[in-house]
């Protein structure tokens, strides 16, 4: 038997499968069987870059961290791209926030980011990878802020960091209503969005 070459390719083949694998079930689940399996690599590849499954879901749950954390980031660039002046803010979140696929890609993007976030909790060797991609993350999402304060587009008071907060919070907790109005959303986030935002 040819012995498979070991490459970033494979490596990358490995986490994606695994990210699709975990998503689906509970770490309790997760088997370096099924990775194999679905990715077409023995054991012994997988085993060449992760030395354990613990290592191999820590790995997989960063991977996960770095495409919700993308998600974000990509949601804000979204919201405010057709944004140019302070007063056309909350119409345009109000716009984006009642659709009904936006509503569900935040719903599953809190859900993963909670899963992350647990697990960091629980796994000391796992909080080591994560708090610097978080860091990381929230560091990109500031520099966003700090580029709309600067075009004029958010009038604040808060600094770009405290509006990032917001902004993560807001992100956190986007999924907790379901069938969610035009009116809810006047009623509770779009205050949010004037008070801390500038907006109109």
């Amino acid at each position: 038997m040819l012995k498979q070459p070991r490459s970033i390719d494979n490596k990358q083949i490995v986490l994606d499968q695994s990210v699709d694998l975990l998503i689906a079930r509970q770490d309790n689940d997760f088997r370096i069987a099924d990775v194999c399996e679905v990715s077409g690599l023995s054991s012994s590849v997988v085993y060449s870059y992760f030395r354990s499954r613990e290592g191999l879901i820590d790995s997989t749950y960063a991977e996960i961290f770095k495409m919700v954390a993308s998600r974000a980031e990509g949601t804000l660039q979204n919201l405010f791209a057709s944004v140019t002046k302070p007063d056309q803010v909350t119409g345009h979140f109000v716009e984006t926030a009642s659709k009904v696929e936006v509503r569900n890609n935040w719903a599953s993007n809190r859900n993963l980011r909670l899963r992350v976030s647990a697990h960091a909790v629980s796994c000391p060797s796992f909080m080591r990878q994560f708090t610097p991609l978080a860091l990381a993350h929230f560091h990109r999402v500031t520099e966003l802020f700090e580029v709309l304060i600067s075009k004029g587009i958010i009038l604040s008071h808060h600094t770009a960091e405290e509006c990032a907060r917001t902004y993560e919070g807001l992100q956190l907790s986007w999924a907790l209503h379901e069938g969610i109005t035009g009116t809810d959303l006047t009623n509770e986030w779009v205050h949010i969005f004037r008070r801390t935002y500038g907006a109109k």
